[in-house]
């Protein structure tokens, strides 16, 4: 009984951390784009420390806001980005941006000198070079909850850790009640 007890336990505190993930990482996006009423002009100022699949850091852009404060936010941001080494014998990167589906790819030739790993280059501070101005749509009551250029629909990554987080509940109870019951 005491190992059902921690397998229920388990599964409640899996539930517990994804349902804090959905909140804290994605939830914003649930909001987003309808408190976000008010515009600036931002300018690329850096770029963020964390790569996204290996290779992509996110612009950080600069912006003043209507109180006259500076913000910096992450943009622009994608729903989906790759990054694929190619065999061709080109050297770079070639970038598809695609913003209505919100997607951005990156392959590299293998005369490339980032093939077939790179840790120093990034392939969007070529394309959105430091100064590059983009507009900034923000929330007028938390500047620093916006969005660069258009708004990057993650929605459904809430969604899906949320209903996972539920089935991790659900399982636990009824495991439990299961060995409660019948046991």
């Amino acid at each position: 009984m005491g190992g059902i007890i921690l397998g229920c336990g388990i599964l409640f505190l899996a539930g517990g951390i994804l349902l804090l993930i959905a909140f804290l990482v994605f939830g914003k996006y649930l909001t987003q784009k309808k408190k976000c009423t008010a515009t600036a002009e931002g300018k690329v100022v850096g770029y963020t420390i964390a790569a996204y699949s290996k290779l992509l850091r996110y612009p950080i852009v600069e912006f003043a806001a209507e109180d006259g404060k500076k913000y910096r936010i992450k943009g622009p941001e994608y729903r989906i980005h790759s990054v694929s080494g190619s065999l061709n014998f080109k050297t770079g990167y070639k970038i598809e941006e695609n913003d209505e589906k919100q997607t951005i790819h990156v392959s590299r030739g293998v005369l490339s000198e980032e093939y077939p790993y790179s840790c120093m280059r990034n392939p969007l501070a070529s394309k959105y070079p430091k100064g590059t101005t983009f507009p900034v749509f923000y929330d007028p009551s938390h500047p620093k909850k916006g969005y660069v250029k258009r708004y990057c629909d993650k929605r459904f990554m809430f969604w899906i850790l949320s209903g996972t987080a539920i089935f991790c509940f659900i399982i636990g109870i009824f495991i439990f009640l299961m060995f409660y019951l019948f046991g």
